[in-house]
């Protein structure tokens, strides 16, 4: 059932770090994309292109919930597809190619008279971009589960992601600012920004393309004929899959609500820049990337769950700190912050990331289905689904609450508009406590933890 190539695995099960290494630039990729969006996009279609709160949040919720739906029969697309590049190969190319021109328009809208164009055109740019999106990151993530039956080598795949991640998080959220700020802010500035990081993501993906050519993957895969929704109800039989499912829907809701407020806290509340604010994010994204050698050892060590749950902790405590921020509090106080959310959410981050393999290892050992594009498709669309009530919860909140949109003038925000960005801080902290609470159901071994016992 498995055609693997002599370079795939070493003799002790272990990927080749340079494989590796390729596969992880996937992630940086669409993280550098998708940080841009979390981070800028709601701010600039209400601040610059002049769409309403309300209106931009809604539309940003549509296009994830489009992306979302798509999502499963993309993963079981990529569990048929029989090519010479593997099943799931083809995939990254075309989706790292659309998400790289979609995002490029997306920050690049054409000013028209008619608001009604411009609003169609954003929509337009949403939904390629939610396509390509899902064309690359489903089968992405699918890959680790074919390319070693090493559970303690699929969390390290996994660490290796989050530091991309973190990695990406620096492009989207320092460099794409800077270069805005540099470039006169605007819809200039936004345009270069856009240039640049579209470049990047099509040039990584291209590269994380070629770079997995060797990577071990599933051929001749048995068709059982199961419908989506059979195999949905299937995968619904794997309570560890279902209780991190549960799990990963608030964490994500909560990790990005935190970052679609970040730019309404720094403008409005502590009566910043865009430049300060990627700072704030360039020292969170460094304290990711750097702690995930730290988080990987916690996690084998003493086990996801305890991992995770001490993380949650201490985020949500740092979270509710920016509750007594203001405009008089010092630079460091602010970016000491971000140091600690960024620690935090790197433990986060890699927990959820190193739960998913081994829910789908532990579907095979239960089916003997090879299904991993199903999960991936679920995952994802739980990933979207998350971030889709996110940004419309932050759109509808701020809006309901009277906050005002504009083309790029300043506009005087009333005391309630101020109070929703607030409670918009606030969320995150009480989501993630849910979250915590949710994954403490979660009954499937520690397998990497296990493995470093034997």
């Amino acid at each position: 059932m498995t055609t693997q190539s002599p370079s795939a695995v070493d003799e002790n099960n272990r990927i080749p770090r340079g494989l590796a290494l390729g596969w992880a630039l996937g992630s940086f990729a669409m993280s550098a994309m998708f940080q841009a969006n979390t981070v800028l996009l709601l701010s600039y279609l209400v601040n610059f292109v002049g769409i309403a709160a309300v209106t931009a949040g809604l539309l940003l919720g549509l296009s994830k919930v489009y992306d979302a739906a798509v999502d499963p029969f993309i993963g079981l697309a990529s569990d048929r597809t029989v090519s010479r590049w593997g099943r799931r190969r083809p995939f990254l190319l075309v989706g790292g190619l659309t998400s790289g021109l979609s995002f490029w328009l997306l920050f690049s809208i054409p000013m028209l008279e008619d608001v009604t164009m411009r609003t169609a055109i954003v929509a337009f740019a949403l939904l390629a971009n939610a396509t390509g999106y899902a064309m690359f990151v489903i089968p992405y993530i699918a890959m680790p589960a074919e390319m070693t039956d090493s559970a303690r080598e699929r969390a390290y795949l996994m660490s290796l992601r989050v530091a991309a991640v973190a990695l990406g998080q620096i492009i989207g959220s320092f460099v794409g600012p800077q270069l805005i700020a540099a470039y006169g802010g605007g819809m200039a500035g936004h345009r270069v920004m856009a240039t640049v990081v579209a470049i990047i993501v099509v040039a990584t993906c291209i590269v994380c393309f070629f770079a997995t050519k060797n990577a071990r993957y599933t051929t001749r895969v048995i068709d059982h004929g199961y419908s989506l929704a059979q195999q949905f109800r299937l995968a619904a039989g794997n309570q560890p899959f279902v209780c991190l499912m549960g799990m990963k829907t608030l964490n994500l809701f909560g990790l990005a609500v935190n970052t679609a407020i970040t730019p309404f806290l720094f403008i409005q509340l502590l009566k910043s820049s865009y430049l300060v604010m990627s700072y704030f994010f360039l020292i969170k994204s460094v304290a990711t990337f750097v702690t995930q050698p730290f988080w990987l050892k916690m996690s084998i060590t003493f086990g996801k769950k305890k991992t995770f749950y001490v993380a949650s902790a201490v985020y949500g405590m740092a979270n509710l700190s920016f509750l007594t921020a203001s405009a008089a509090e010092p630079g460091w106080a602010i970016h000491a912050r971000g140091i600690v959310l960024g620690i935090t959410a790197g433990g986060l981050l890699l927990v959820g990331q190193t739960l998913l393999p081994e829910t789908i290892a532990y579907d095979f050992k239960r089916t003997g289905l090879r299904r991993e594009g199903i999960f991936a498709g679920v995952y994802t669309t739980v990933e979207k689904a998350s971030f889709a009530l996110a940004a419309a919860a932050t759109g509808i909140v701020l809006g309901s609450m009277g906050y005002i949109e504009s083309t790029g003038r300043d506009v005087v925000q009333s005391e309630s508009a101020l109070l929703a960005i607030y409670i918009c801080i606030a969320a995150p902290a009480v989501l993630q406590l849910f979250s915590a609470l949710i994954l403490s159901r979660y009954r499937l071994d520690d397998a990497p933890a296990t493995e470093a016992r034997a």
